[in-house]
């Protein structure tokens, strides 16, 4: 990182910089720039799947008859 990069809060994705807020499409999942922490309004910054997408293959239902 160079000096001034330090201080920003951002989330990086193939070389780019994204502010807090943003939403990308990776694969066939979105991912928005957020809090690391809930509690810290300055701390740091990552990628979470948004509106509660995840990576994991959903597990089968278990159906009774």
């Amino acid at each position: 990182m160079i000096g001034d990069d330090i201080a920003k809060r951002v989330c990086y994705y193939q070389d780019q910089a994204y502010s807090e807020g943003a939403v990308i499409l990776v694969g066939e999942v979105y991912l928005s720039c957020q809090r690391a922490n809930d509690f810290e309004t300055n701390g740091p910054l990552k990628w979470l799947p948004l509106n509660g997408q995840s990576n994991q293959t959903p597990k089968p239902k278990l159906v009774h008859p």
